[in-house]
């Protein structure tokens, strides 16, 4: 969708799909990981767990409507090839769908923040990760956040450019973190 003309060429992009398929299995492990999160967590703020599980469905619904933009490019582009849709009008759809493209992106970066924080929060009450790893969740959310307000007044694009700094904190959490509960897993209060 960078290129000029995209609508065009869309309609050849079967790798769009798949990746999109892949994308839409990981948003499902997402949620997934919430639910089997809230038996170890719920004792240390169910609400908070309960919201945790919840922006995470949130945050599958505007993955979905994330995904159906590819899907009407492709469209947007058969079109085009086959007649159906004039020059003129696949520039204006295109420049909506780009449009689309970008609230959806920060839809998600807003969600992911609100459900990022409420784990952390959890994390770091139940004590089952390090506390240097939970305050990095912490510390990690509300950059983002910031990075999506200033986005939203127009200082700054989250996805490119030196809005990218919002996401480097959120980014080095949600590595290091699969990674330490892979190594070490996690760590249960002595009485748990």
């Amino acid at each position: 969708m960078n290129s000029p003309d995209f609508p065009a060429g869309a309609s050849t992009q079967t790798s769009a799909l798949a990746t999109g398929a892949l994308l839409l299995a990981g948003q499902f492990g997402v949620v997934g990981i919430a639910v089997l999160l809230f038996p170890l967590v719920k004792h240390h703020g169910e609400a908070l767990a309960l919201a945790h599980i919840g922006f995470r469905v949130i945050e599958l619904a505007a993955s979905l409507f994330y995904l159906a933009i590819p899907l009407m490019v492709i469209e947007l582009g058969a079109g085009l090839r086959d007649g159906t849709i004039d020059a003129a009008t696949s520039a204006s759809l295109g420049a909506s769908v780009k449009a689309q493209q970008g609230v959806a992106t920060l839809l998600i970066y807003l969600v992911v923040t609100a459900a990022g924080l409420c784990m952390s929060i959890l994390l770091h009450r139940s004590r089952l990760v390090p506390r240097w790893l939970a305050v990095l969740g912490i510390v990690s959310y509300p950059t983002l956040l910031a990075g999506c307000v200033l986005d939203l007044f127009g200082v700054v694009d989250v996805t490119q450019g030196v809005g990218l700094v919002a996401l480097v904190p959120g980014g080095v959490f949600e590595v290091v973190l699969p990674i330490w509960l892979f190594v070490k897993g996690f760590t249960f209060p002595s009485g748990a």
